[in-house]
């Protein structure tokens, strides 16, 4: 079940000159592409950082295929840190992606976060589910188990098993398990 969120969250900043400077940032999609100048002025960016934000959004909204897939080497603080955005507002970032993908953003592939990004911009600012987000983790096992999955908690997949250059199972200290498909949650870095 998912509970409805409240109209938005409200981000503060205290700025080195003492004032303590927000910005609301609504639960549902944003539609107003001029909202991103309020959160950066917020954070105090001079219109010439405000160019590298809008740059950054820009290239964000635009990758796709290919040249998405290029950016699996890249990582999201290396690409932030392109845009010479400012320091306040490189922090929050940092802070978001860390919080949102539990993984230091050095080692975030873009090609990972930006995906991830665009579906919470299109949705808003995220929603909660009753009983925690490990509820939904539960139903998905309760489901692969219904259909006659095999879920292995706690299990380490030593390697993924290739044939014909298909992924057809996986080799565990438990035994090699093969399947019609195979789903990996690490991350394209260590997947592949």
């Amino acid at each position: 079940t998912i509970i409805e969120p409240d109209p938005g969250a409200e981000f503060v900043y205290l700025h080195p000159d003492g004032s303590r400077r927000s910005v609301r940032v609504p639960s549902h999609r944003i539609r107003n592409p001029l909202h991103m100048f309020r959160v950066a002025s917020a954070f105090g960016a001079s219109p010439r950082k405000l160019l590298g934000l809008l740059t950054m959004n820009l290239r964000s909204a635009l990758m796709r295929g290919p040249l998405l897939d290029r950016q699996d080497n890249v990582s999201m603080l290396d690409f932030l840190r392109q845009h010479d955005l400012p320091e306040p507002m490189l922090h929050w970032m940092t802070s978001l992606m860390n919080l949102f993908f539990v993984v230091p953003v050095d080692e975030l592939p873009v090609s990972e976060a930006v995906l991830t990004l665009r579906a919470i911009v299109a949705g808003g600012a995220g929603r909660y589910h009753r009983g925690g987000y490990g509820t939904v983790a539960q139903a998905a096992v309760e489901f692969l188990e219904k259909h006659g999955g095999t879920w292995l908690p706690a299990t380490r997949v030593s390697r993924i098993i290739i044939d014909n250059g298909r992924a057809t199972g996986i080799e565990t200290a438990r035994g090699n398990y093969y399947a019609p498909v195979v789903i990996s949650n690490a991350g394209i870095q260590p997947t592949v």
